[in-house]
Formats: structure tokens, C-alpha cells, sequence
């Protein structure tokens, strides 16, 4: 037989807690792929690569939305599993109609290539001030050395790794 030892209990107390709290997304994969790295992507292979992307989505909504159905209908799901199945249908639908606008938007002739390389120095003051330093200092615990990025993995983090910056002004 199998049983959640106590360190066990407590540590889902504390991811509980932390679940709770959280209102951050997180990381962005795709947000960050579209803003800097499409400066050699052809317009129609975008397209391409992002509806397949929404009909996967649409797919794992149908499966998901069916899944739970039938757990409801045998008595599986209490209402609680089945609202919680229930708000990744909604974030599943929210991507889709999304991707529906993205792709409207590519259809036009919306400029693939975006600000994000011309921003330089005001957007890594506008980071610096995110971090709280204010206007020309580094973020909290960290040095103004260099210009380079590092990244080392972070338990409890989807992605496993956070950015560690070095910003030059």
C-alpha cells in the first residue's frame, strides 16, 4: 500500500499555496518566437506552421472537453475535477480564437519583422525599472557587467530554465 508521507503532505500544502497565489502566466514561448525570431520566416510558412499549431490546440479541446463529459457521466469527476477540466477547455478556446485573429492579421500585410531589435536602450531601461533598480542601476542582486545571457534550470518552473541578464548600458 501506498500513502503520502508527511514531508509529502507538506510539500503539496506549499504547492497549493503557491498555485493559489500565482496569477503570472509564466514564460511565453511562443510570444517570444514571434516577437524576436521570425526575421527570416516566410510569411506563408508562419501561417502554415501556426494553423497546424490551432488545430492541434482544437484537438486536445474536443479530447479534453470529452474526457471529462464522461467522467461526469459515469460519476468520476466530483464538480470541483470537472470545473478544473473545465478551465483548460476555456484556456484551450482562448488560444484557438487567438491563433483565428494571428492569422487574420498575417493575411493582411502586417510587417513580419518588429520593433524588438530597434528598442536597445529604452527597452533595457524599461527592464531595469521592471525590476525595480530605477532609471540606470541593475536588478536587485545583480551586477551591471556585461552583455551576455545565461540560463541554469529552476525547480518547480514549467520550462526549467530561467534567464539570468547581464545588461551593458
Amino acid at each position: 500500500m501506498y500513502a503520502i508521507t508527511g514531508e509529502g503532505r507538506l510539500e503539496l500544502t506549499n504547492l497549493r499555496s503557491h498555485a493559489l497565489a500565482e496569477t503570472d502566466p509564466g514564460p511565453n514561448p511562443l510570444g517570444v518566437a514571434l516577437i524576436f525570431a521570425l526575421d527570416d520566416m516566410d510569411r506563408a510558412e508562419l501561417r502554415d506552421a501556426l494553423r497546424a499549431r490551432r488545430d492541434r490546440l482544437l484537438i486536445s479541446g474536443r479530447e479534453l472537453a470529452a474526457e471529462r463529459e464522461r467522467g461526469l457521466a459515469k460519476g468520476y469527476l466530483s464538480p470541483l475535477e470537472s470545473a478544473t477540466m473545465r478551465r483548460g477547455e476555456l484556456h484551450i478556446e482562448t488560444e484557438v480564437r487567438w491563433h483565428d485573429e494571428l492569422d487574420a492579421l498575417l493575411a493582411g500585410e502586417a510587417p513580419l519583422d518588429g520593433n524588438a531589435a530597434r528598442r536597445g536602450r529604452a527597452a533595457r531601461q524599461a527592464l531595469i525599472q521592471s525590476w525595480g533598480a530605477g532609471a540606470g542601476g541593475s536588478p536587485p542582486g545583480e551586477e551591471t557587467t556585461g552583455g551576455h545571457a545565461s540560463a541554469h534550470e529552476v525547480p518547480g518552473r514549467e520550462n526549467k530554465l530561467e534567464l539570468n541578464r547581464d545588461i551593458t548600458r
